[in-house]
């Protein structure tokens, strides 16, 4: 009776654990922790096998540089440390299969070769995956891309792989990130890239993608940067483009798009950026544009874009940079344009434009480069020009401009370039023009201007570059005008000398008059140009001396002989001589071209020593020698 009641107690307690057990199962740490053990080996092995750390001695690979765990001990990323330490090899020498757990992928930048391989789709928790810039990349986007469907960031920049895109992308539906930058893809881009829905950035730029941008295109709701520059599409710009409300940046230049650009493209009222430039775009600039007010950039340089520039331009009071030059525009310059008050550059040359430049333009404040080049702009240089006072560089060249040269023009301090050539601008160069103290390069070719040439003109100090040839000017040459790089005065009735650098007339760059506050940024230039010649004219005449150490039979081509006629050999020591002539320091001691011609046609003499036996040095010597007389006789006997 005892025994069978505690028989009967022990089965209550059992059947009472095995119930509890049920209702409340404990967690078999003992299983985890084994599996984790399995896995940690697992993923150790593959890391050793692969050799991208060498023979690590590490126990746990938790503690390799570039990788990091989770509490488990599995990894969880991968990247390349910041040492670059390990030696990567190929995506192949990894047994992707071991890394169950693996979420980030960075292997940019480690020259990775091979291809990506299909294996690498085992990855099924992967979330961000960064190949780029491994130049030694081949083959194709393997289908299988397209199994990573927690895939969020995809950066394949120039990778230098092929083949086209798989129609399988389109099942990345967490991808936010897309880059195939700077690659060799070729093909059409699927119109299953509309499936992304969570995209925000795609950049397809620099391959040789063909066809069209697919209307799915649409479907990208939140998509802020599209970049498709640099391929060889065609077609339309889709109007579906005008549904990605929350665009930012839109590049899809140098293609081979037609038609004409979408009134849609309205839409896109958070655009900042937007280029089209270099396609075959036609038809109208849309008046829709005016609601594009963030709009920083627009570039549509370089299509058939035809008619006027519409006034509504007016409306992008934000706009910085604007591009339309090299098109078919016609009509006048829109006044709206002066609303533009944070524009820097404008662009609208090598169009068909008429009428005069508006007045307006006087109020872009912020404008530093302008050109207008190349159009039929007619009537005067409005004297509300002068109210640029950030302006660098300004271009009215290839016109019909006509009037005055403003006086204004002097409150351009900042302008370093102003090309006025080719118009029809009349009267006296201005005196005021010697405020330009910051002007490099002056072009007032071919107009009808008269008068001699101001003084004030010979004292800019930054002057380099003046063109005033095809003018009517005439009087004396200025002497200052010595300190040029490039001078052009032709086709005028001006007498005197060419100006020489080396006169001493050239220290004289002081002006006292209206514009003598210049005279001390002028003389200090002076200074440091001589100071720079006293440093750098030794050293470059040892290098120069050096030089002329060489055998001319050096100079000559590896593949022709060395001349063994003396005769022949005789009239390459001369016309090395007059070359070395030529280029004397000094202009007057340079021989004239009838002197030339005197001595090619007169002085054939043999040559005395072997032609691999001279020097450039004793070509040099012979030259410093020769004295510039018309029936001088140059001795060929070196």
């Amino acid at each position: 009776m005892g025994n069978n009641t505690i028989s009967s107690s022990v089965c209550s307690v059992m059947l009472l654990a095995i119930g509890m057990a049920a209702l409340f199962p404990v967690p078999s740490s003992a299983k985890l922790s084994s599996s984790s053990s399995i896995s940690s080996s697992a993923e150790a092995k593959a890391l050793l096998i692969c050799g991208w750390w060498g023979n690590f001695s590490a126990i746990n690979p938790c503690y390799l540089d570039g990788i990091i765990c989770n509490r488990a001990g599995s990894i969880i990323r991968m990247g390349v440390p910041y040492h670059y330490s390990f030696r990567v090899r190929g995506l192949a020498d990894m047994n992707w299969s071991s890394l169950p757990n693996l979420e980030y992928l960075d292997l940019s930048g480690s020259d990775l070769s091979g291809g990506i391989p299909g294996e690498i789709i085992t990855l099924s928790k992967l979330t961000h995956l960064d190949l780029s810039f491994n130049f030694f990349l081949q083959g194709v986007l393997p289908p299988s891309l397209g199994n990573l469907t927690r895939l969020v960031h995809l950066d394949l920049r120039e990778t230098n792989i092929k083949g086209s895109i798989p129609s399988s992308i389109g099942n990345l539906s967490a991808l936010a990130y897309l880059s195939l930058h700077s690659n060799q893809l070729s093909g059409s881009i699927p119109q299953e890239i509309g499936n992304l829905k969570n995209l925000r950035v795609m950049d397809m730029t620099s391959n040789i993608l063909n066809g069209s941008i697919p209307s799915s295109i649409g479907h990208l709701s939140y998509l802020t940067y599209l970049y498709l520059d640099s391929n060889q599409l065609s077609g339309p710009i889709p109007r579906e483009i005008g549904k990605l409300k929350y665009l930012v940046k839109l590049n899809i230049s140098l293609n081979n798009l037609d038609g004409p650009i979408p009134s849609s493209i309205g839409n896109l009222s958070a655009l900042a950026y937007l280029s089209l430039h270099s396609n075959q775009l036609s038809g109208y600039i849309p008046q829709e544009i005016r609601n594009l007010k963030n709009l920083r950039v627009m570039d549509m340089t370089s299509n058939i874009l035809n008619g006027s520039i519409p006034p509504s331009i007016g409306h992008l009071s934000y706009l910085t940079y604007l591009y339309l030059d090299s098109n078919q525009l016609s009509g006048p310059i829109p006044r709206e344009i002066g609303k533009l008050k944070y524009l820097d550059k404008l662009n609208i040359s090598l169009n068909n434009l008429d009428g005069p430049i508006p007045s307006s333009i006087g109020n872009l404040s912020s404008l530093t480069h302008l050109s207008l080049h190349s159009n039929q702009l007619s009537s005067s240089i409005p004297p509300e020009i002068g109210n640029l006072a950030n302006l660098v560089e300004m271009n009215l060249s290839f016109n019909i401009l006509n009037g005055p040269i403003p006086d204004i023009i002097s409150e351009l301090k900042n302008l370093k370039v102003l090309q006025l050539s080719d118009n029809l601008l009349s009267g006296h160069i201005p005196r005021q023009i010697g405020g330009l103290c910051s002007l490099e390069y002056l072009s007032l070719r071919r107009n009808d201007l008269i008068g001699a040439i101001p003084s004030e003109l010979t004292y800019l100090p930054q002057l380099q570059h003046l063109d005033l040839s095809h003018n009517n000017l005439f009087g004396k040459i200025p002497v200052c005008l010595c300190l040029l790089t490039t001078l052009n005065l032709s086709y005028n009735r001006l007498e005197g000398q060419i100006p020489n650098r080396s006169r001493n007339d050239c220290s004289k760059v002081c002006y006292h008059g209206k514009y003598s506050s210049y005279c001390l940024t002028s003389k200090v230039n002076k200074e440091k140009r001589t100071m720079i010649l006293t440093l750098v004219v030794p050293l470059l005449s040892t290098i120069f001396l050096s030089l002329l150490g060489i055998l001319v039979c050096f100079c000559f081509h590896p593949r022709l002989p060395v001349p063994t006629n003396p005769m022949v050999a005789g009239d390459i020591v001369l016309v090395a001589t007059m070359a070395f002539a030529c280029l004397r320091l000094e202009p007057r001691s340079r021989p004239t071209m009838l002197h030339l011609s005197q001595e090619f046609l007169s002085r054939r003499m043999a040559l005395a020593s072997p032609l691999h036996t001279v020097s450039l040095l004793q070509l040099w010597n012979q030259n410093m020698n020769y004295v510039q007389l018309p029936n001088e006789v140059i001795s060929a006997q070196v």
